[in-house]
């Protein structure tokens, strides 16, 4: 009975989409052939428009959440048609972590044999955990869960690059030379630049611990430059509510480094923050933001938000956070 009723689920989907699969065709023909690259998050998706450059009008590149929408609550509002652009993409780029588990499922179809995917978690070498009560002594972490946050390190941004552009590249062999170049000779510099601050900024800090009052996705970018850290939460955990042991634990690091700068997400609320603070004792904390950039809408980028400026930003936080 479950075999029929997986069969007619398929079945009525194949009847939604066909007729706009066929239409998405006609729009693609009529457009001078362009291939079309469909990005999951908002990190591949400014990756893949400088790795293009100039010669982004050459393909049609879109991005699932420009909504706004955040990727770990994406799986429950995916439309039809976001479905069908990604079975009718030429490449689909995702991050393939945890919170894409829907992507396995989708690609399971029939319907999607053509389409190129690459998933990043894959091209960026080991994976980083988790430590199972969200604290990390400098340099040593307990296996417990591995994290999908990859684009919050540099050093990880950098082979995500070189995964898109050689997949660039091999979608469109004749104008490989072009994508290559402009990668290595402008975006790459970028992002190695971007790399060296962090290492400068983190080798000359006085603190080599930073605190974190909110979920905690930065688990590659402490492990990639050595930062010890504390965090109310693993990675993004659903939990809202610090527990009386989690305040205890990070009230006693806060005191003890003699942290002065308790951090929180860009959207977070700032009440584990404040109780810390008042438990603390201490009236010389502040609390600062740093971007995950789970969540960049169409009108952020409008704005002038960027992969690089996102985390030129974290920079200055985590700069003033270690000193």
């Amino acid at each position: 009975m479950k075999k029929i009723c997986k069969y007619i689920s398929v079945l009525m989907i194949i009847l939604l989409v066909l007729p706009t699969i066929f239409l998405a065709s006609c729009k693609t023909l009529s457009d001078g052939g362009k291939m079309s690259i469909v990005c999951s998050t908002f990190a591949q998706y400014d990756f893949t428009m400088n790795i293009l450059g100039d010669a982004s009008d050459k393909f049609e590149v879109s991005y699932l959440l420009e909504s706004g929408t955040d990727m770990h609550s994406y799986s429950n509002s995916i439309s039809v048609s976001d479905k069908v652009r990604i079975l009718s993409c030429d490449l689909f780029i995702c991050i393939g972590g945890n919170s894409e588990k829907w992507i396995d499922e989708l690609l399971d179809d029939d319907a999607a044999k053509g389409v190129k995917v690459i998933k990043l978690i894959e091209c960026v070498g080991e994976p980083v955990c988790t430590s199972g009560d969200a604290h990390e002594d400098h340099g040593h972490t307990h296996a417990h869960e591995c994290d999908e946050h990859i684009w919050l390190s540099p050093k990880r941004a950098i082979m995500m690059c070189d995964a898109i552009c050689d997949a660039i590249c091999e979608l469109d062999k004749e104008n490989a030379d072009i994508y290559t170049e402009n990668y290595r000779e402008n975006y790459k510099k970028e992002l190695e630049k971007l790399d060296n601050d962090f290492e400068n900024t983190v080798s000359s800090a006085k603190l080599a611990h930073i605190v974190f009052a909110d979920r905690f996705p930065f688990v590659y970018l402490t492990n990639d430059y050595n930062i010890g850290y504390s965090a109310a939460f693993e990675g993004c955990s659903t939990e809202t509510s610090a527990t009386y042991e989690t305040v205890v634990r990070l009230v006693n690091d806060i005191n003890e480094k003699n942290i002065k700068v308790l951090m929180i997400l860009e959207r977070g609320g700032t009440d584990i923050a404040d109780t810390l603070i008042k438990e603390s004792g201490r009236n010389d904390i502040t609390v600062m933001k740093m971007i995950s950039m789970q969540n960049v809408s169409r009108n952020d980028i409008d704005g002038g938000m960027s992969y690089i400026s996102a985390m030129y930003e974290n920079l200055e936080v985590l700069g003033k956070a270690m000193n």
